[in-house]
């Protein structure tokens, strides 16, 4: 039988971003802007906040859980300046034990949407071509090694 109960997941004064489904699929993650900082929130199907995560940028989202649940890829937007159009959004992995964060793109394009493969040794994500081709699919290893451009105009 479908259930058909509406739940809000969230209520607030500001939108809430970027959702993604958690490897589980019990609950969801999505981005919403807390005090000035915009914060990662990982919230069960009945609404309660499981988790939340502050990257500590202006701007991040797009954030998705690993398999193993271990971290969580996001982007942000490297000079910490929303919509400044300089071509800094970057690909970032937290590490959600000790919440340390690492770099995995660093260019002068936009690198954002990141998701992990299936057996999370892999990055797949959207980023400028390597001859300013327009938006591109780009795969790397999960720790920003071995990038390859997959698609190409």
């Amino acid at each position: 039988m479908k259930d058909s109960t509406v739940r809000a997941l969230y209520a607030g004064s500001t939108y809430p971003g970027r959702p993604t489904w958690s490897p589980s699929g019990n609950e969801v993650m999505y981005s919403v802007t807390v005090n000035g900082k915009e914060t990662l929130h990982l919230v069960s199907l009945d609404g309660s906040i499981v988790k939340t995560y502050i990257p500590g940028f202006n701007s991040c989202g797009n954030a998705a859980l690993s398999p193993d649940g271990a971290y969580l890829i996001f982007d942000a937007h490297s000079e910490d300046v929303l919509d400044s159009g300089d071509g800094k959004w970057e690909i970032y992995k937290m590490n959600v034990a000790d919440l340390s964060i690492v770099r995995l793109t660093n260019n002068d394009k936009d690198d954002w949407g990141a998701r992990w493969s299936p057996d999370g040794s892999k990055i797949l994500f959207l980023g400028s071509g390597f001859n300013n081709t327009g938006y591109e699919l780009f795969v790397m290893n999960a720790d920003g090694s071995g990038l390859t451009e997959l698609t190409s105009k």
